[in-house]
């Protein structure tokens, strides 16, 4: 789908704004093949039905401001702009091998950047966790009034959101900590874990496909976006 917005966008079809927008909204089928797969499945049998849903509501959310955030600004944008597209009116018969050659050559730009971004990507990760970035994140959320009991969530969610999940629900479930607790805690592991994801992201998949100047617009758009849902719901149950 990546591949296919930014043939368009070089083909003068989309202006970047609209390859923007595009992408952001191809961020939609992808949520709902992720919640029903794994979202869906993961929360509720890990977290219960408590938690479970509170952290689906929060995907929904994410998800849902994202698609208002594209409608608001599409509407700003022209409907069409086919730039210097010749739209011809004639039928022509197009070749199965034509479609799959002009496809192929559509993607090789983008597997190219993927190829370099993915092992530096990689590297900087592990770099981070060595130099114990994620473990001062951690001390950092035990300094703002929370237990440390949830620490050493904090510091799993980081790694594996799996296995922060399932320590946070051990908890909560034995009585070590309240439901209040239990979501802020959840909130300060998913802002705690954007920056990781985001960076995840930026190397292997916006900067391979869309390139530095998008793939940074891109990343830095939906992060502001999933940040801004993160503190919001955060800020309503701490005044709550």
């Amino acid at each position: 789908g990546g591949a296919m917005v930014i043939s368009l966008q070089e083909k003068k079809v989309l202006n970047e704004c609209q390859t923007i927008l595009s992408a952001l909204a191809l961020s939609v089928p992808v949520f709902l093949r992720e919640f029903f797969s794994y979202f869906l499945p993961t929360a509720l049998s890990v977290l219960g039905w408590a938690l479970g849903s509170f952290y689906l509501c929060l995907r929904i959310l994410v998800i849902g401001v994202k698609v208002v955030f594209v409608i608001l600004v599409g509407r700003k944008s022209p409907v069409q702009n086919w730039g210097q597209e010749k739209i011809s009116k004639k039928k022509e018969k197009i070749k199965f091998k034509n479609i799959v050659r002009r496809g192929w050559e559509n993607s090789i730009k983008p597997l190219k950047r993927i190829l370099i971004t993915i092992p530096l990507a990689v590297f900087i990760i592990f770099e981070l966790e060595g130099l114990g970035v994620f473990r001062y994140l951690a001390l950092v959320a035990g300094g703002i009034g929370l237990s440390s009991e949830v620490v050493p969530v904090i510091a799993s969610y980081i790694i594996s959101p799996i296995m922060g999940l399932s320590m946070l629900a051990a908890l909560y479930q034995q009585g070590n900590i309240l439901l209040n607790e239990a979501l802020k805690t959840m909130l300060l592991t998913s802002l705690f874990h954007l920056p990781v994801i985001t960076l995840r992201f930026l190397g292997t998949y916006y900067l391979g496909v869309y390139g530095p100047r998008l793939g940074i617009k891109l990343a830095a758009i939906s992060f502001a976006l999933s940040i801004l849902v993160y503190i919001g719901c955060l800020f309503v149950i701490l005044v709550i």
